[in-house]
């Protein structure tokens, strides 16, 4: 029997604004960093988010690659295990935060 699991799954380019963001003044952040951080702001609180493993695989697959890879696998490792992961076989991940399920 499957367990129904409320919360949003976020997509790797969402992880990347959200993690880019807090490094930044609010000034200084990209539309789309500011409306991940908003959107991510008004569910953290009474629902829970999650990453897939592949996405998890992700950022740490371009941290590793990146230019200051040490800097950016601390911030993946810092930002992210406030999030939980789960196993995405066959998941429907939203588009965008904020997106309704049908």
């Amino acid at each position: 029997m499957k367990q129904k699991v409320d919360g949003y799954l976020l997509d790797t380019n969402n992880c990347i604004y959200y993690s880019n963001a807090l490094k930044k003044p609010a000034e200084r952040r990209s539309v789309e960093e500011k409306r991940v951080v908003q959107i991510i702001n008004s569910i953290r609180s009474n629902t829970t988010l999650y990453m897939s493993e592949a996405t998890l695989g992700e950022l740490i697959f371009g941290a590793e690659k990146s230019q200051r890879k040490e800097y950016n696998l601390d911030r993946t490792n810092w930002n992210f295990q406030r999030s939980h992961s789960i196993a995405c076989s066959r998941s429907r991940s939203l588009g965008y935060l904020g997106k309704n399920e049908s």
